[in-house]
């Protein structure tokens, strides 16, 4: 019988095992990487449906409105803040903003009070003059 291969076959597994556990941490970050830019990537599509629902009014005129509902992961939230950034929708995960969502051509001032979605909402978007300037304001329903 030959004792290399008795003995050669313990290292070999206990170092085989050893690559694995050095392997573990790394595939786990990757993971979790990955699910939180999936999460980012589907609110971001719900802000551009936000987005498309403020332009859709702005383009009708004074009085028009949009009732949307929006669903937004956990742990997410999509924030409209009129008096912080009044022509963006601002994504924020774990309490940092990430991203922010802006109209374009022409860029569409949110106006009004700060409305923060997480989970299910459905919201109003209604066009509305203000002072002499038409806006979009946000209104949970």
């Amino acid at each position: 019988m030959d004792k290399r291969g008795v003995i050669g076959m313990p290292v070999r597994l206990m170092v085989a095992l050893l690559i694995v556990a050095m392997c573990v941490p790394a595939l786990s970050f990757a993971v979790g990487n990955f699910e939180e830019e999936t999460d980012i990537t589907e609110v971001k599509q719900e802000a551009g449906r936000m987005v498309s629902a403020a332009s859709s009014v702005y383009y009708r005129g004074q009085g028009n409105s949009k009732v949307i509902d929006v669903k937004v992961k956990p742990g997410c939230e999509l924030a409209i803040d009129p008096e912080e950034n009044a022509y963006g929708i601002n994504i924020v995960r774990e309490g940092r903003v990430v991203d922010t969502i802006y109209s374009q051509r022409p860029p569409i001032k949110f106006i009004g009070d700060a409305v923060d979605v997480t989970g299910s909402a459905t919201l109003r978007f209604t066009c509305e003059d203000n002072g002499g300037t038409y806006g979009v304001r946000v209104t949970p329903v």
